[in-house]
């Protein structure tokens, strides 16, 4: 039988295609002959989105940055805050000769036109940005950088988050080689000057579209002809002007729209949607939406939503698309819910059951793995379990619900039972997740326990690594003591998010919760004047660590001593 130790080379190189960044670092201390195929190797794609520092500050001591062919920054308050002005300091920026592929995450105005210079005559394929939640305007020599970069003949790939009134400033380049495409704030009045001069897009993808202010019925010429896959999504869909748009797209294959609308459009009425994807669209072959319908002038009918549904159970949609659709009827909020299965929408915010009427296509279908298999991020209120406790109680613990959940936000209000997490235990598929959410809307007399019941809770879920806890700046230490509640928190959380009544309770949480890599302060702006002090108690202790700050948080990224790592020593391996 072969052994690693046995394999040349070229297979080891393929290995570490498929290993992330540390991984290679750590492995190839194990022994001479993999230390020095790190250094040969020259396909790095680095990934330092949620990196602990003292692995970041590792792996940019060592790697060749020639070698690096991709790279992902990110300055998320949440996980790696100041990252990227750290890697500004660094002399490797300077070193990405090779690169072909950025990411920059959570970045701001000024690091943005840093960052920009040194690639305005590379060779780069695939550009990502994405701007912190309150970002500045760009220096009309930044907006130069941007349409130098958008001008290179070898951009193929581009994903530009722009506020809207960042977007209006961007000139667009004359001649583009971008076949791929994500815009996020983009109006239609843009989208509309964009398309008027000839591409080469083959797919675009369109967040947070704003398709109002704008006639589109006049348009006379849209260069979108050779688009193949067009999707819309986290937007209000105004079914009129998307028509519009579409019949400029003769050659789509892909289509795909995930939004709310307040009307229901006649497009939804005999047939229509049928007959013009006919009409117009005549080569697509998928079919993608999840559409909540959200009137405001009207009351959803039984009647009308079956309707819809019979005309969606018609050979068009599904023999030629595949195109199985759910209807969800929500009485209580006059919403309705109309999408495609499997759902695109992978977030659900949790309704009673008892008030929802659910109507399918297909003949037979099983609503809670049709809906809950494809949700990996949810919202619930703990004082709805016992209800849904009640509702599945005869499903087995391997059929718990969202099986493939990641994300969960937790509300506690005035009405949760003591027994609430027993029932999320019970009922919630949680083996997989790694992000949680903690919202207190309570100031209830059992409240301290209930937070007991909290911990207790997280420390049997070994999985979740990130952990929010939101307070609207009252704190922790209101409702249960800080050093009890640092002596129960688990040891597998690596991100901590974290509002606070007293500014002194931050070092605190610091020095007690010492393994984390990441915390977020967040207080009332009166405490801000006290933020120097802080700072000059991490200065004091020498707390290796970067940071960003504003009027309401202090966001830190700290850096644990590292083992000492021996370099001849062999690990046993498995054959």
């Amino acid at each position: 039988m072969v052994c690693l130790e046995d394999l040349p080379n070229e297979i080891i190189y393929r290995i570490f295609d498929n290993l992330d960044i540390y991984s290679i670092v750590l492995f190839t201390y194990t022994c001479t002959r993999y230390f020095q195929c790190r250094h040969r190797y020259n396909q790095y794609r680095i990934d330092f989105q949620s990196i602990l520092k003292s692995n970041f500050d590792l792996v940019c001591r060592v790697i060749n940055p020639s070698h690096i062919i991709s790279l992902k920054l990110s300055d998320d308050d949440n996980k790696t805050p100041g990252q990227i002005q750290t890697f500004l300091k660094s002399d490797i920026i300077n070193r990405l000769t090779r690169l072909k592929c950025l990411q920059l995450l959570q970045i701001n105005e000024n690091h943005l036109e840093n960052l920009l210079k040194h690639f305005q005559k590379s060779s780069i394929t695939s550009l990502h940005i994405e701007y912190r939640q309150y970002f500045g305007m760009l220096s009309s020599s930044a907006f130069d950088l941007l349409h130098r970069i958008l001008s290179l003949k070898t951009l193929k790939k581009l994903n530009l988050d722009m506020r809207a009134y960042e977007t209006v400033s961007l000139q667009w380049p004359q001649t583009l080689s971008i076949e791929h495409l994500t815009l996020v704030h983009l109006s239609i009045k843009q989208f509309i000057q964009i398309f008027s001069q000839p591409n080469q897009f083959q797919s675009i993808r369109l967040r947070q579209f704003s398709m109002k202010d704008y006639d589109v019925h006049s348009v006379k010429v849209l260069y979108c002809k050779e688009l193949k896959s067009f999707e819309i999504e986290e937007s209000e869909l105004l079914f009129d002007k998307i028509q519009c748009l579409l019949s400029f797209m003769s050659k789509l294959l892909h289509l795909k729209f995930e939004g709310f609308t307040s009307k229901f459009d006649k497009i939804f009425e005999n047939n229509q949607l049928e007959e013009f994807i006919r009409t117009n669209l005549s080569d697509l072959k998928t079919f993608e939406f999840f559409i909540r319908f959200l009137p405001v002038e009207f009351k959803l009918t039984t009647c009308l939503i079956t309707s819809l549904i019979e005309q969606f159970k018609r050979s068009f949609w599904m023999m030629k698309l595949h195109c199985s659709t759910i209807c969800d009827f929500i009485q209580d909020t006059n919403e309705l819910h109309f999408y495609s299965i499997p759902s695109p929408c992978h977030c659900f915010k949790y309704v009673n059951l008892s008030t929802l009427t659910s109507i399918s296509t297909q003949s037979e279908f099983n609503y809670l793995s049709e809906r809950f298999n494809s949700v990996y991020q949810l919202d619930l209120n703990l004082k709805d379990l016992p209800v849904i406790s009640t509702q599945t109680k005869n499903i087995s613990q391997d059929q718990r619900l969202f099986p493939n959940l990641r994300n969960l936000k937790l509300t506690i209000t005035d009405h949760c039972s003591l027994s609430c997490f027993e029932y999320l235990f019970q009922t919630i598929y949680l083996e997989k997740l790694d992000e949680l959410s903690l919202i207190i809307s309570s100031r209830s007399y059992q409240l301290d326990l209930l937070l007991k019941q909290f911990l207790i809770f997280l420390n049997d879920l070994p999985t979740v690594t990130t952990l929010e806890i939101f307070n609207r700046w009252y704190g922790i230490s209101s409702f249960i003591p800080l050093k009890y509640f640092c002596s129960i928190f688990p040891k597998t959380i690596r991100h901590f998010n974290v509002d606070i009544a007293n500014m002194n309770e931050i070092p605190i949480f610091i020095e007690q919760l010492s393994y984390l890599s990441s915390l977020k302060f967040k207080f009332s702006f009166d405490k801000f004047i006290f933020i120097q002090n802080i700072l000059d108690w991490f200065t004091k202790k020498k707390i290796n660590s970067t940071y960003i700050c504003d009027m309401h948080y202090l966001a830190v990224w700290i850096s644990k001593p590292m083992q000492k790592i021996n370099v001849h020593k062999r690990i046993k391996l498995n054959h």
